[in-house]
């Protein structure tokens, strides 16, 4: 019986830190997924405000002479406006990373909660088998000492007899 006894409160906090974990686990992935959907939009923006400035860039060029200085200049704000663009892209990968990580581990605590609810019902189970069995073998003992007591009386009075 002091085995499971001994378990109980270790088993309970073993639970209590496990549900603990699936909510940091949980918080985590909705940060994850605030972080990645704002960066989304962010990257939404970015294409529309890079689309209209390239616009403007060409209707500008349309309207004036163009030298072969402003050419270059041209040409390298373009590779410059699409390469921000690009890097926009590639860090919303890594949000998106972070974010699957985050539901991979938020889904290995939930599983960790669950093994640890298993073991303490387990232990639970067999802490209330060993209360009933004590129960058991403390009511057959007070039955038995009953009936010692009854039994004596009968024997004392065969002696008077």
């Amino acid at each position: 019986m002091m085995a499971s006894l001994e378990l109980l409160p270790l088993r309970r906090l073993r639970e209590e830190k496990a549900s603990r974990e699936v909510v940091r686990s949980r918080h985590s992935l909705e940060e994850a997924n605030r972080q990645r959907d704002n960066h989304n939009q962010r990257l939404l923006d970015y294409g529309q405000w890079r689309r209209q400035k390239e616009d403007d860039m060409f209707e500008s060029i349309r309207n004036g002479k163009l030298k072969p200085a402003d050419l270059d200049r041209f040409k390298q704000r373009i590779q410059k406006l699409r390469a921000q663009q690009q890097q926009l892209e590639l860090d919303l990968e890594h949000k998106q990373q972070a974010v699957d990580e985050a539901a991979l581990t938020h889904e290995q605590r939930r599983q960790d909660l669950r093994g640890a609810h298993k073991a303490l019902e387990k232990i639970e189970c067999l802490y209330q088998d060993q209360l009933e069995e004590q129960a058991h073998y403390e009511a057959v003992r007070a039955e038995r000492e009953l009936e010692d007591v009854i039994i004596r009386p009968v024997e004392c009075f065969d002696d008077f007899i």
